[in-house]
């Protein structure tokens, strides 16, 4: 690992994410997102809030008709989400926490590309409005669709997003296997440009010292160091 890649996979993992610049994609309909909006901010329409704005009702999960109807549980520890949650870990062959709205999109603090990024954001906001869809048409039509039908659907929600993306893949399998497992077509990097660099010795009595993008911003701190060890060594 270089230095470079070390200090981007701990600012990654130190920083918070922007929850609200990443879940309002352009490439995702607004419809949908606003659910996830809903989500973060705890005032989508299930029983536990309701009854925070003072509706009395007797409250069960239309899906798994085991528990008392609340946000976290409805889209995170449901056995239907909890489905959907595996088959999107499996598919891109990551685990994902679902302990809270915040931790789901840890995720995509990870080092993706910006095409796969792009893509996750469209899978995570098509399984929240599939769940609360679904929910909706079971509570209110007393109807659902099979699992077949189900996955299509969200299969070809993802794609249809997800291949308005502007972003472009890694030079990876991993990758490659996500895009082509959505059936998205890759967007590969532009061709790198080469600059021809001609290294120039310093005039006598001058040290040179070369260093690439990698230590930016820390030209002072070499600097101290060398007049250091120059002391140091009588120089």
């Amino acid at each position: 690992m270089s230095f470079k890649d070390a200090y981007m996979n701990r600012a990654s993992n130190s920083q918070p994410l922007p929850w609200c610049k990443l879940i309002w994609s352009p490439i995702v309909q607004p419809a949908r997102t606003l659910v996830l909006w809903r989500i973060f901010h705890n005032i989508i329409a299930t029983d536990d809030n309701l009854r925070k704005r003072g509706f009395l009702m007797v409250s069960c999960c239309s899906l798994c008709n085991q528990a008392y109807e609340t946000s976290q549980h409805l889209f995170f520890e449901c056995p239907f989400a909890l489905k959907w949650w595996n088959w999107l870990s499996s598919s891109i062959v990551s685990p994902l926490d679902i302990s809270s709205p915040t931790a789901l999109l840890s995720i995509l603090g990870r080092n993706w590309s910006s095409q796969v990024k792009d893509l996750l954001i469209s899978a995570i906001t098509n399984i929240v409005w599939l769940i609360w869809g679904c929910r909706n048409n079971l509570r209110f039509d007393k109807q659902i669709l099979n699992h077949v039908q189900l996955q299509n659907l969200l299969c070809n929600a993802i794609y249809l997003s997800a291949s308005n993306s502007k972003g472009t893949m890694n030079s990876s399998i991993q990758d490659f296997k996500i895009l082509k497992f959505f059936k998205v077509a890759c967007h590969p990097p532009s061709t790198p440009k080469i600059i021809q660099v001609n290294w120039i010795p310093p005039p006598n009595l001058w040290i040179k010292c070369n260093s690439d993008g990698a230590s930016k911003a820390v030209q002072l701190t070499a600097a101290m160091l060398s007049i250091e060890m120059a002391h140091d060594r009588g120089w």
